[in-house]
C-alpha cells in the first residue's frame, strides 16, 4: 500500500485496489497513510482527516469497512498463549 501511495495512485484508489486486504481491518490502511504522510512531510492529523474522508466515502458507496479485527485476533491469540502456559 505504501508503494501505491508513493507512486501517486491516490489514497482512495489505493484503498479500492487493496480492498482485498483492507476489508478485514481499515487500521491497516490508516497505518500506511500515517507512514506515507510522515514521508511527505504532512502531519498525523492530516492523515487522520484523509482516512476519515476515505472511510466515509467507502461507506457512502456501500463498501463494508471493518475496524479492530486484527486487534481482536491479537487479543484472542494472546489469551490462548496465556492458557497454554
Amino acid at each position: 500500500m505504501l508503494n501505491d501511495l508513493k507512486a501517486g495512485n491516490g489514497a482512495y484508489k489505493t484503498f479500492l485496489k487493496r480492498y482485498d486486504i483492507l476489508k478485514y481491518d481499515f487500521r491497516i490502511f490508516r497505518t500506511a497513510m500515517f507512514k506515507f504522510y510522515k514521508l511527505v512531510g504532512n502531519t498525523k492529523q492530516s492523515a487522520s482527516v484523509q482516512c476519515s474522508r476515505i472511510k466515509a466515502k467507502a461507506i457512502e458507496e456501500e463498501i463494508v469497512v471493518n475496524e479492530g479485527t486484527v486487534k481482536q485476533l491479537e487479543e484472542m491469540f494472546r489469551e490462548i498463549r496465556l492458557q497454554e502456559v
